[in-house]
């Protein structure tokens, strides 16, 4: 359950959101801002291996749009241009995508070529989070949702990303791999 902002006396708005403990308890979560701050703005995506759900929420947790496109280059400019339409300020806008499969390595690194701010995060503690927020049914649009909210805590650990040449060097050495097992059965 989300509460809508509140002002209160001083330079701060601040907004409360409930969410169940992993021991059942509830907890009351405050995100406080300082007035006069841009308005922020968090785009949480869900990637698959053919399209990808986009849920774009404001500073309040309230939808601002929510859409898929396929998980193509040409989606991913698509992409850029529904942001442009938005206009929403690169600076104040985070994307956050989770780190499952390897289906979301072209789209982060088409995002960050672009100058977007991009949050990889753990699947596991997406879960956890998703958990605690008690939203038990498991869709493409809660999902991309639950990603949004997470970015707009302020609570989540960024994932690293290794530099090209590194993952150059992990994707040569696995197709070594792969070669020499194949290799070995071929003559068996």
């Amino acid at each position: 359950m989300l509460w809508p902002s509140v002002d209160i006396e001083g330079p701060f708005i601040s907004q409360a959101i409930w969410v169940r403990s992993l021991q059942g308890g509830n907890l009351l979560r405050v995100i406080t801002q300082k007035k006069g701050d841009p308005t922020m703005f968090y785009l949480g995506i869900d990637v698959s291996k053919k399209s990808c759900r986009y849920f774009l929420i404001n500073q309040e947790g309230q939808k601002v749009k929510s859409f898929s496109l396929d998980n193509t280059h040409e989606a991913f400019q698509n992409l850029l241009k529904r942001l442009q339409e938005l206009s929403i300020p690169k600076e104040d806008l985070l994307i956050g995508l989770e780190a499952s499969g390897g289906f979301w390595e072209n789209l982060y690194s088409h995002l960050k070529d672009n100058g977007f701010r991009v949050v990889l995060l753990n699947p596991y503690h997406t879960k956890k989070f998703r958990e605690a927020l008690a939203k038990k049914a498991k869709t493409d649009d809660i999902d991309a949702l639950v990603i949004a909210q997470f970015l707009r805590t302020g609570e989540y650990v960024q994932s690293q990303v290794a530099e090209e040449l590194i993952q150059s060097l992990r994707e040569l050495t696995k197709l070594r791999y792969e070669l020499m097992t194949e290799r070995k059965n071929f003559q068996r």
